[in-house]
């Protein structure tokens, strides 16, 4: 009898064994190798999987037993993510959260993966497009629990070659390239651009959970590079000379960003742009002008903001640089911040020559190319009468001067066009007054009596009139 019931006792648990055998998971994650692919079958690619689940409200949950696969591009060795990996097909990249730590151990930079999707919720953070778990009371997505990774997350093959999208500058990028999205790019002739060379790459994350650093190419498009204030590498100095960037390619709503994995991405090794320019002075810059549009070449000048951007008496866009007796408008793209003495070096190659309304100026010009060499800089005026200003406006014009023993019979306040003379002849006092640009100073009651006043002559208006206009008030004696 003994015998018997031990023999149902081994085939109970033969046939047990084998029904377990039947309901082996469709997803086990394979040994932890690196030479093994299992090769799953894929039939989603990422970028349908995100034309699918597109949605402008809460994530979505995935309910199709879709599976796709991708190379990871980002990591969290660096700290620079935090609890996420990157990884991309041959069609675009997504981000994976995932609620665990050390993920760079399992899933490390170059190891193929593949994602069982059903489940899984399909969402955005400030319009970056995420793979994760349930989402929470707000709507926002959670990461997928550590209990759940390795049935639905495949680990294959590692080191794998890199997905890389290879651009020659930032013009395709800086505006947000939905393509791009979460993928890893590369970039030749990039560099920190000059007013952020003396930073680190964040914020202690006490101050700040990320911080801004700027960049550009050699053709003056810019973008911004984002660091987390967690990175290994927050405190480390940025490099600045020029060379190759790789990144991941993101966005925070409107704004794409770049977001690298450490510091081996940007191999800044080379001299900046147009390092290699000769200083000329400004008087050489403006005899290249003959008529219409004049590109400069490559060049630099030294000299010293004699315009006082503090006072509005000018357009936020302009400055007046003055080096000897010659002095020059540059005109940017954005306003500046550079400020009454400043003493400068720029980077002005590739710039354009023209006259508007009158006034030679010199556009084109990146504020980034400027170097501030010192500040408090005096320029000492020339003292001309205004009948020889007049005569030679050319020889005077965007630089400072004195005029002495002047009078106006003009009432009222400063703003807009006022009349002064001199002994020898007048011209028109400009002083800022419109819907775009007022002089902080435009609505004060205009002098009275005999003054000596210093100024800036250049022209203005459609008729190109010749005119002098004031810093601030310290410019009335």
């Amino acid at each position: 009898m003994k015998k018997v019931q031990i023999v149902m006792i081994m085939l109970l648990m033969g046939t047990l064994f084998s029904l377990s055998s039947c309901l082996k998971k469709d997803f086990d994650a394979p040994p932890d190798t690196s030479t093994i692919d299992p090769n799953l079958p894929v039939n989603m690619r990422i970028d349908s999987l995100k034309l699918r689940m597109a949605t402008s409200g809460s994530a979505k949950r995935i309910d199709s037993n879709w599976t796709i696969y991708g190379i990871v591009t980002a990591d969290d060795r660096s700290g620079n993510f935090y609890k996420q990996i990157t990884i991309e097909d041959s069609t675009g990249g997504i981000a994976v959260l995932i609620d665990a730590n050390s993920l760079y151990s399992k899933y490390p930079i170059g190891r193929k993966v593949y994602i069982n999707l059903k489940g899984f919720y399909f969402g955005y953070y400030a319009k970056l497009p995420q793979i994760g778990g349930v989402p929470d009371n707000t709507g926002s997505m959670s990461s997928i629990p550590q209990s759940s990774v390795d049935s639905f997350i495949v680990k294959a093959n590692f080191p794998n070659p890199l997905p890389v999208s290879r651009f020659d500058d930032l013009s395709q990028l800086k505006t947000v390239n939905n393509a791009m999205i979460n993928r890893l790019i590369e970039v030749d002739n990039i560099q920190i651009s000059m007013a952020d060379t003396n930073k680190t790459y964040a914020a202690p994350p006490t101050l700040s959970s990320g911080t801004n650093i700027n960049i550009e190419d050699c053709n003056g498009n810019k973008m911004i590079i984002r660091t987390s204030g967690y990175a290994s590498f927050q405190a480390y100095n940025v490099p600045n000379g020029k060379g190759r960037l790789r990144a991941i390619y993101t966005v925070f709503n409107n704004t794409p960003q770049l977001v690298i994995r450490d510091t081996a991405d940007l191999q800044f090794n080379d001299e900046r742009c147009g390092s290699n320019a000769p200083t000329v002075s400004v008087d050489s810059i403006r005899n290249l002008y003959t008529s219409g549009s004049v590109v400069v070449g490559s060049y630099q000048i030294r000299g010293v903001v004699v315009s006082d951007r503090s006072n509005n008496n000018i357009d936020s866009k302009n400055m007046v640089f003055q080096n000897g007796a010659s002095g020059i408008v540059l005109r940017f793209g954005a306003a500046h911040q550079f400020d009454l003495g400043d003493s400068l070096v720029i980077n002005v190659s590739g710039g354009t020559l023209s006259e508007y309304q009158g006034t030679l100026q010199l556009a084109n010009v990146s504020t980034s190319n400027a170097v501030a060499l010192a500040t408090g800089i005096s320029v000492t005026p020339r003292v001309v009468t205004l009948s020889a200003l007049n005569a030679n406006f050319e020889d005077y014009e965007s630089t400072l001067v004195k005029v002495l023993d002047v009078t106006t019979s003009a009432s009222g306040t400063y703003g807009g066009s006022k009349t002064i003379t001199d002994p020898t002849g007048s011209i028109v006092l400009w002083t800022f007054n419109t819907a775009t640009t007022t002089a902080t100073f435009a609505s004060s009651p205009i002098f009275t009596g005999t003054k000596t006043l210093v100024g800036i002559p250049g022209q203005g208006g459609s008729s190109m009139v010749k005119q002098l206009q004031l810093r601030n008030l310290q410019d009335v004696q």
